[in-house]
């Protein structure tokens, strides 16, 4: 009878161990290109199979950006161009 505790005991000291030490990792999403499905990372750039710009980047100074920028907030200049590509290959 005894028995039944210790090892709901042992079993939550474990999973608060496991939390604590990184082991335990809630799952991440898995991220798809939108032109051929294949799966990314979420810093990916670009799909590496199919070549789809994944973010858009600045021109100049080649940070990436969010979709709907129109200036780069890192150098300064205009994204016009690159947003204007971003939105003609979205899927």
């Amino acid at each position: 009878m005894i028995l039944v505790p210790l090892g709901l005991v042992a079993i939550l000291l474990f999973w608060l161990y496991a939390r604590q030490e990184g082991w335990w990792r809630p799952a991440t999403p898995h991220l798809r290109c939108p032109r051929c499905q294949a799966a990314v990372e979420a810093d990916f750039r670009l799909c590496p199979y199919c070549l789809y710009e994944l973010k858009p980047h600045c021109p100049h100074c080649e940070h990436g950006l969010e979709a709907g920028w129109t200036v780069c907030p890192f150098c300064g200049q205009s994204t016009m161009v690159t947003t204007q590509r971003y939105r003609e290959n979205s899927p």
